[in-house]
């Protein structure tokens, strides 16, 4: 299976993989991967039930693709029935032309702190009458 990013951003992956018939089978390799790289791998054996839990996270570039594998164990791929389900939240990124420039900031951050210096000096005013 394989997801590719909507976007720039991060993505959190988050799930289970486990042996779905524990009569038989001599197992599994699952790995999910990001590009050429790794992010996670684990091998269960026939009869593991229970699995391996994964909880990544990692950042993604627009169209770039997230692959989830499952691959035979020793010997042949008979009886190896795997479940293997990944839940993808996707969080874009802020554009640096989105963000609000520093400069504006400390401005603003200035100007707000100078407004509200002179309320509570006009609240003084009002509770000394």
């Amino acid at each position: 299976r394989r997801w590719t990013s909507p976007g720039t951003g991060s993505i959190k992956i988050i799930g289970s993989a486990y042996d779905g018939d524990n009569n038989c089978g001599n197992g599994v390799k699952v790995s999910i991967k990001k590009g050429s790289n790794t992010l996670w791998q684990k091998t269960i054996k026939n009869g593991n039930t229970a699995g391996y839990k994964y909880t990544l996270t990692t950042n993604v570039a627009l169209g770039k693709n997230i692959d989830f594998i499952i691959n035979k164990g020793s010997g042949n791929n008979s009886c190896d029935s795997t479940y293997f389900d990944p839940t993808i939240v996707f969080t874009p990124a802020i554009a640096q032309s989105e963000k609000l420039p520093s400069k504006f900031l400390g401005n603003l951050t200035k100007n707000i702190g100078h407004q509200l210096a002179n309320i509570i000096n006009a609240i003084q005013m009002l509770w000394k009458d």
